[in-house]
């Protein structure tokens, strides 16, 4: 039996998850999308971290979500993948929306496992 719909109510009905949830997405979301844009490029870490003069361990570290990834070493991470960032607001969405509204090859909260 799936108990997903009522896992994702509970946690998201909570502030405090709905919050850490929102900051994991956006994490989650940066990272791909450099991921994403060196794959295009065929730029590999060495090269970002050549760019950058960064070592590769902490290129990877910033894209494995291990160190906190500030806005300026995202710009400075993009600019190395010859690109920039674009940032939207928009108003928090419904728990339906939200687990639903992730951008390509971001995992939905409903995907995620989680406990009976």
């Amino acid at each position: 039996m799936d108990n997903t719909p009522g896992w994702v109510e509970r946690v998201m009905s909570d502030p405090e998850s709905r919050q850490a949830y929102e900051r994991e997405k956006l994490i989650l979301s940066a990272t791909e999308g450099i991921w994403e844009i060196m794959e295009a490029r065929g730029i590999k870490k060495a090269e970002i971290a050549r760019r950058l003069g960064k070592t590769r361990a902490n290129i990877g570290q910033m894209l494995s979500g291990s160190r906190n990834m500030t806005l300026s070493s995202l710009a400075d991470l993009a600019y190395a993948c010859e690109s920039r960032v674009s940032l939207h607001f928009r108003p928090v969405s419904s728990v339906a929306q939200s687990i639903t509204d992730t951008p390509p090859g971001v995992p939905s909260l409903a995907a995620l496992p989680h406990a009976a």
